[in-house]
């Protein structure tokens, strides 16, 4: 699961670059069938955080073939990957998913800054600082990046906003 957080930057990446270079559908290909390949939960969030960031980069600047660039790295990408991710789908008979709705796993035991019905109020105390530092960190550098700059790096910094406001609710 750790490993799969290596490709989430390089996929923004070439997503960033491939206005300029018409190679980097390669890179986001590759790096977005190593993220379905490291770890499926991991790329569905992402996935689902991929397509407003390509959007607002897309509205920014009207490139016509980068939204096309866009669909054909993810799709080459989820093809790369189906060696993993068709076996995976085909066996979720196999699994238990009964599991997972139990009541340690249940939405309400893990609002934020609620020492209550946390299920292990340390792993929520760490996350909590976590978030909390990455937060501190993160808000004054988006805003100086969003004055700075006009054109294209004022959009990648919507992106950014949009991805970690995102994040925090996953």
């Amino acid at each position: 699961e750790v490993a799969a957080y290596i490709w989430i930057p390089l996929i923004f990446l070439f997503i960033n670059n491939m206005a300029v270079r018409p190679y980097a559908v390669v890179g986001l290909a590759v790096s977005y069938a190593l993220l379905v390949m490291t770890h499926l939960p991991a790329a569905l969030l992402v996935s689902l955080l991929l397509v407003p960031y390509c959007l607002v980069l897309w509205f920014s600047e009207s490139r016509g073939p980068f939204a096309l660039r866009c669909a054909i790295g993810l799709g080459v990408g989820l093809m790369l990957s189906a060696i993993y991710l068709v076996p995976a789908l085909m066996l979720q008979g196999y699994i238990s998913p009964d599991n997972w709705w139990n009541d340690y796993f249940h939405y309400s035991r893990w609002f934020f800054f609620d020492r209550i019905s946390a299920p292990n109020w340390r792993f929520e105390d760490m996350l909590e600082r976590t978030l909390l530092a990455c937060s501190l960190i993160f808000a004054p550098a988006w805003i100086i990046a969003y004055r700075r700059h006009g054109g294209q790096p004022r959009a990648i910094a919507i992106g950014l906003l949009v991805l970690f406001i995102g994040a925090w609710f996953l």
